[in-house]
């Protein structure tokens, strides 16, 4: 049975034309698969990607049910920059968002795919936890790939 990892970082700075402090903002995140029927993603060293599962026995075909994974993601983005400070002084309130993500993937045929998602998001403010968001989702996505 198949599955892979993957992760990483980002940085952005900012640069504001004004007198105002440059807000710099960082997140990171960690996403692994594993495949339930066996089918493992062929890494493309040409884009530094991995590829979707192509399915060793694809629907329609005998014992065909296509290919199947489980998905499990978790990331954290900082969107504050001097939060305590006003909007006038430069502040930016933000806040740090945490997103988990469990989710099923099917793979009827090379070149098609099906997704069910669970998003649990978390947004903390530290100068307004009356701004706090608590959600949870679920989303269905469907795409074709040539």
């Amino acid at each position: 049975m198949g599955g892979y990892g993957q992760g990483g970082w980002f940085h952005y700075d900012i640069t504001r034309h004004t007198a105002l402090p440059n807000p710099d903002f960082s997140g990171w995140y960690v996403q692994a698969t594993y495949s339930l029927t066996g089918e493992e993603h062929t890494y493309n060293p040409a884009n530094a990607s991995f590829r979707g599962l192509k399915p060793a026995h694809p629907l329609g075909t005998p014992g065909g049910i296509g290919a199947w994974e489980v998905t499990a993601r978790y990331s954290n983005i900082d969107l504050d920059f001097m939060p305590y400070a006003t909007p006038a002084a430069g502040g930016i309130a933000g806040g740090q968002q945490n997103v988990w993500i469990m989710g099923v993937n099917w793979y009827p045929t090379n070149g098609l795919r099906f997704m069910v998602d669970y998003y649990n998001i978390q947004v903390d403010h530290v100068n307004a936890p009356a701004n706090d968001i608590s959600a949870n989702a679920i989303g269905i996505r469907s795409q074709i790939s040539f």
